[in-house]
C-alpha cells in the first residue's frame, strides 16, 4: 500500500494527498471559499481512472476536495469517488456530474 500511495503523490504534485487507512483524500492547495455541503458519488472498477478524473476536476474545474476508497471490502466490486462541493455551485456540479459519469463509464 505504501508504494501505491507514493505513486499517487508523485503523479499529482499540485494537490495535497492524504490517506487515512481507507480513503485517499485529494485536496486542492487552494482553500475553498465555501462550506462543503454536498457531494456526488461516482462508481467504477477502474480505480486509476477515478483518481485521474478527480485530479482533473480539482486542478481544472474549480473543485477543492475529493475522496476515494483505496481498497475494496467484502463483496465490493467497484471503487467509489466522492466529489465534495458547496451549495454555492450545486447547479453547476449537477450538470458537470452528468459529464463526469459519461467519462468514467
Amino acid at each position: 500500500m505504501e508504494a501505491r500511495l507514493w505513486e499517487v503523490r508523485e503523479v499529482y504534485q499540485e494537490m495535497k494527498v492524504k490517506f487515512d487507512g481507507y480513503w485517499i483524500w485529494l485536496l486542492s492547495e487552494e482553500k475553498p471559499s465555501y462550506s462543503i455541503t454536498g457531494k456526488y458519488a461516482f462508481f467504477s472498477e477502474d480505480k486509476d481512472k477515478l483518481i485521474r478524473t478527480a485530479t482533473n476536476e480539482i486542478e481544472n474545474h474549480g473543485y477543492h476536495k475529493a475522496k476515494m476508497n483505496m481498497r475494496l471490502l467484502g463483496g465490493q466490486t467497484e471503487h467509489i469517488w466522492i466529489l465534495l462541493e458547496g451549495l454555492v455551485s450545486v447547479a453547476r456540479t449537477h450538470r458537470h456530474a452528468k459529464y463526469i459519469q459519461l467519462y468514467i463509464a
